[in-house]
């Protein structure tokens, strides 16, 4: 990792986490000196539920100094249900393998505490090199740009660099197709390759309108679609969209590919009230029935008929949180309401919309 300290003072630690069954060896400079750290597992101080390994290491970081420091860690990985956040189920397996930020596989800045990690998460980007060996029989998808691809004696080693600075690395392992069109990218299972087809025809028609509404992207790069497993969340950013199975269908629903495509024209949120109130969830969520209506006809999909069920939702939701009444969206990330961020949040866009 390439540490920069870009504050005008001193920093004499630097406070890492890792998912709560990782183990650090070592910590060492670029010299290969080591340095002093202590770890444990401890529970975030506002999520008391989700534990990870708090790594902190005790080294001086100058002003605006930048350092290179080695960690060698390893463990297992079993995910994160037992939090409430059933999607995060990443895993090393044979079938299917996930790596990504949610389950903090790979070390990241932060100490145990939601704001903390959201904020740095959100104001540091970083680029990255990968070096996956796995199998001859997998295929490693990422995001970034395929250096090199080598192969021997049963092994095949994928080199990846990221495309542009980012917030997160993903790395899915499994016995990927890949299908490329006009510059985009679909890694997907054999058994879905007619739905991956029609995912790589429908994601340009979207692109095609959303640019009609939006304007074009101010990034370049090309995207990659990632399949998951089932049940293991849709996630998207510049460069790197990941559907879950579910998303590979027959019936031809494709809400979660017009929600996570949506996604690529968001404005960074400036909202300096503490944690983000999400409300791009909100926008996304009305842009998957808007869109769905727009480019399939065939279907019986009104995005009128679906608000009124989302008001009726609602009441519900009031009456369950009377809480809900008196907090805005703007409030809804320093409130831990950002799951409704995604009901109020398309609300909101609909009513202006009509």
């Amino acid at each position: 990792m390439k540490i920069v300290n870009q504050s005008s003072k001193t920093v004499n630690q630097l406070p890492i986490i890792l998912y709560r069954l990782m183990k650090v060896k070592s910590v060492k400079n670029a010299n290969g000196v080591d340095l002093h750290f202590s770890q444990k597992v401890d529970q975030f101080t506002d999520f008391p539920e989700l534990q990870v390994n708090t790594l902190l290491i005790k080294e001086k970081f100058l002003p605006h100094q930048t350092r290179n420091i080695v960690i060698t860690y390893d463990g297992y990985l079993l995910g994160y249900q037992e939090t409430g956040t059933n999607y995060i189920r990443d895993k090393i397996s044979s079938e299917f393998t996930i790596i990504r930020n949610d389950a903090f596989t790979y070390p990241i800045i932060a100490k145990p505490q939601t704001s903390f990690l959201r904020k740095n998460i959100a104001l540091h980007n970083f680029d990255y090199k990968i070096r996956v060996s796995v199998p001859d029989s997998l295929v490693v998808a990422n995001g970034g740009i395929l250096k090199s691809i080598v192969r021997e004696k049963g092994i095949s080693v994928f080199e990846y660099t990221s495309k542009k600075p980012n917030w997160r690395i993903d790395i899915a392992i499994s016995a990927y197709k890949k299908l490329n069109n006009e510059g985009f990218g679909i890694f997907y299972f054999e058994k879905d390759s007619t739905y991956a087809s029609n995912i790589s025809k429908i994601e340009i028609k979207t692109i095609k309108l959303y640019k009609e509404w939006w304007g074009e992207l101010k990034s370049n790069n090309t995207l990659s679609i990632i399949e998951t497993e089932k049940e293991t969340g849709g996630q998207a950013d510049e460069t790197t969209i990941l559907l879950p199975q579910e998303a590979f269908t027959e019936n031809g629903s494709y809400m979660n590919l017009y929600h996570e495509l949506s996604h690529l024209w968001n404005v960074r949120i400036n909202e300096n009230k503490g944690l983000s109130p999400r409300w791009e969830e909100g926008l996304a969520t009305f842009c998957q029935y808007i869109a769905e209506e727009k480019l399939n006809s065939e279907k019986e999909l009104s995005t009128k008929r679906i608000t009124d069920q989302y008001i009726k939702r609602l009441k519900t939701d009031f009456e369950r949180n009377p809480n809900l009444l008196r907090v805005p969206i703007i409030d809804f990330g320093n409130e831990n309401l950002t799951n409704y961020s995604y009901t109020q949040g398309m609300l909101m866009f609909s009513v202006l919309y009509y």
